[in-house]
């Protein structure tokens, strides 16, 4: 750091600390690290220096780097698509070109630099305000890209018009709740349908917890993003969705009240109480019949936060691993006793083991070996995904497998003869599957497509995979439409593929074989309710295992939440009960379930929606249409990435005049924030006078962040008060 001092005559010591004052104000804006990111001694740190290149769509420019360039090109026409949607809505065009930063996967993702904060997990992507940018990694299923896409532009179109109004008022835009906002971003880009946002709802009935519009604005216990979600369903079906664009515009002039006044002539808390009643009404009619979980097996991991993820049992049913957050502030994995839910020890954790930085937890579950002597877990580990193994008896971390073929690992599955491991890998942000094999210490590609192919399982004899994939032909590249997650059955012999799918049901997840491989057991939503299902492969028949009026359910509709013992006969998953997620056992014998018969409806799907609709369900129609608005498939230009700085941030600056019998005096204050698009590159300029030409002091300050070793430099001029005695 270089600071320059000049002794400057007639200068009071209260100018100097103003100086310091701003100049400490502008480091703190520059510096990458903000406070958040220091806690628990974790930094963010940029392990890889990515070579972007931007991409240009008729409205957006896309950053990427070149590895993810097929299902970027992808990304950048669902951009288009959600924009053309989008735009009715708010009636209003994007004022300036929109940028879109693509990541290939989440451990690339968390380094950017855009913000300066540490990015969990469970961020899917970001919009942040000054300049607009969505950052966002791909996630290896099309589907979820697509809904994030169009859940952040959202966000784009209400900071464009924050910016773009000049009736806006900050104080009024303030009022807006983060249920409002993020609620908006789900419907907009979900629709009136929903099974994640359905279960909340029900949940919250049967444990008489429905909030009201004040509840939801003061307690975090009510998730902002289905609770949200839920909200702007019922206003969008009673007034028609053009009824969002306006609302929105109204209240970023007119504040929160009076905003709901002008446009659906109704106060807040008179709309709270009745969407309040509604639900309750809505739920209360027969064709429910919800009830408690409670008889779905036996409630063994219960507590710890209400977090307990991700079961997976041993192979003779004795114990579960599991992840939870009993110690508040760390994602840790546990194993525990598979009857009693009695916690045995903490295998590892993510605190204190110097192997990793973090457990992946959002999207993967461990697995066994065969004989149950180790278990092998996805960890972030400098700036990437690795496979950890630890032996069960020591708790010691035996070996980390450094996968090169892929960018990311999202599920792991031990193979019967303990020689391999198959995973999923995200190579270039799309998934496939690969296996990794112990003695040749590589790997090698199962599949090698667009489609998405996740959680792998072996047959018990090791000649067939099971995955879920949206492999079908109501999956199309050229029109972005996706099909339903099914169940994908791979010969490694023979390379024939088939699948499974149950009628009524838009996702099969956690497909795994019975101990004596004439069953497929996993987790299907038929009627929009997650449950347990068999698949008897001599009847070719399904069986209805559970019957959850919430849902066998993680974070996500993809989490992974159900495992089955190999030689023994238990089952081990994780229930959504209480707003908490709880874990659950049973036993199974391969015969038992309800045979699936007759008709299927969307009744778990549901979102209540208002009886009489006022207005056009514009949603709805733009969800179901993959083709309007979609550019054709064509090679868009490429540019080469440009790092000019432009500004970010302004001070609130001021100027005056003083004059008195000693003379005139000057006095006021700049300072600046300048950046590149990829946050790489801060500069941040201060100045300020109080008095003379001579009394003028300023500072600049440049980082670059661009690689694992950021720098930066300090040059200023500060005048001081010199005394001579």
């Amino acid at each position: 750091m270089l600071q320059i001092m000049n002794n400057v005559p007639q200068i009071s010591g209260k100018y100097f600390l103003t100086v310091i004052s701003a100049v400490t104000l502008l480091l703190v804006m520059v510096c990458p690290r903000d406070i958040q990111s220091q806690y628990f001694g974790r930094n963010k740190v940029q392990y890889e220096t990515f070579d972007f290149n931007v991409m240009k769509t008729e409205n957006f420019d896309i950053y990427y780097y070149s590895p993810e360039s097929l299902a970027v090109s992808d990304a950048a026409r669902m951009m288009e698509r959600w924009n053309y949607r989008l735009s009715p809505i708010f009636n209003h065009k994007l004022v300036n070109r929109q940028p879109m930063i693509i990541y290939a996967n989440h451990a690339d993702f968390q380094q950017t630099n855009v913000i300066g904060s540490i990015i969990s997990q469970g961020t899917g992507g970001f919009t942040e305000s000054r300049k607009n940018r969505i950052v966002l990694p791909l996630t290896g299923v099309y589907r979820d890209n697509d809904h994030v896409i169009g859940h952040e532009l959202v966000h784009a179109y209400q900071y464009d018009l924050m910016k773009a109004g000049e009736d806006v008022s900050r104080g009024a835009a303030n009022q807006m709740p983060l249920w409002f906002i993020e609620g908006m971003a789900e419907y907009l880009s979900i629709g009136r349908q929903d099974a994640l946002t359905g279960m909340w709802l029900r949940d919250a009935f049967i444990y008489e917890k429905i909030p009201s519009f004040s509840d939801l604005s003061r307690d975090p216990r009510y998730f902002p993003y289905r609770w949200g979600h839920a909200v702007w369903a019922y206003v969008g079906s009673k007034y028609g969705d053009r009824v969002v664009g306006a609302l929105y515009r109204n209240i970023i002039v007119n504040g929160w009240r009076q905003g709901f006044e002008n446009v659906i002539k109704i106060n807040p808390d008179s709309l709270s109480t009745e969407w309040q009643n509604y639900l309750k009404k809505y739920y209360s009619e027969d064709r429910w019949n919800l009830r408690k979980p409670d008889e779905a097996g036996e409630a063994i991991i219960t507590g710890n936060n209400g977090f307990n993820l991700a079961p997976s049992i041993s192979p003779d049913g004795q114990y579960v691993a599991f992840l939870s957050r009993k110690d508040l502030f760390s994602i840790d994995l546990y194993m525990a006793n598979a009857q009693t839910g009695e916690v045995i020890k903490k295998l590892v954790s993510s605190q204190s083991d110097a192997h990793f930085d973090a457990l992946r937890f959002m999207d993967a579950a461990g697995s066994w070996s065969p004989d149950g002597s180790k278990f092998a877990f996805v960890v972030f580990k400098s700036g990437d995904n690795s496979i950890s193994i630890v032996d069960i008896s020591s708790q010691n971390i035996e070996q980390t497998l450094q996968i090169e073929s892929a960018d990311a690992i999202l599920d792991v599955a031990w193979s019967p003869d303990g020689k391999s491991i198959v995973y999923t890998g995200l190579d270039g942000g799309i998934s496939d599957l690969f296996l990794y094999d112990f003695k040749t210490k590589s790997s090698v590609r199962l599949t090698n497509d667009r489609f998405a192919n996740i959680q792998p399982s072996w047959s018990p004899d090791g000649k067939k995979l099971l995955f879920v994939t949206d492999q079908g032909p109501e999956t199309t590249f050229g029109n972005l439409e996706y099909g339903t997650m099914k169940i994908g059955m791979l010969d490694l012999k023979n390379d024939e593929l088939s699948f499974i799918q149950l009628d009524g049901a838009r996702k099969h997840i956690n497909p795994q074989y019975s101990q004596d491989g004439q069953n497929i057991y996993f987790v299907g939503d038929r009627n929009g309710y997650s449950n347990i299902y068999r698949y008897s492969l001599q009847e070719q028949e399904f069986y209805q295992i559970t019957d959850i009026s919430t849902g066998v359910s993680g974070l996500t509709e993809l989490s992974p939440v159900f495992s089955l013992a190999k030689h023994g006969n238990r089952m081990a998953f994780s229930v959504f009960q209480d707003a908490d997620y709880n874990i659950y056992a049973r036993k199974y014998s391969g015969t038992e379930g309800e045979l699936v018969t007759g008709p299927w409806t969307n009744q778990g799907r549901e979102i209540p929606v208002y009886e009489e609709t006022k207005g056009e369900n514009l949603v709805d129609q733009y969800i179901n249409n993959a083709v309007a608005g979609l550019p054709g498939r064509r090679l868009f230009p490429i540019k080469d990435y440009d790092p000019s700085l432009q500004l970010i941030s302004a001070g609130q600056t001021g100027i005056g005049v003083a004059v008195d019998r000693f003379g005139a005096a000057l006095g006021g204050a700049v300072n600046f924030v300048f950046s590149d698009m990829l946050g790489n590159h801060l500069l941040g300029v201060a100045a300020q006078v109080n008095g003379s030409y001579k009394d003028i002091g300023g500072q600049a300050v440049y980082m670059n962040q661009k690689r694992r070793l950021n720098w930066g430099g300090l040059i200023g001029h500060i005048p001081y008060r010199s005394v001579r005695t």
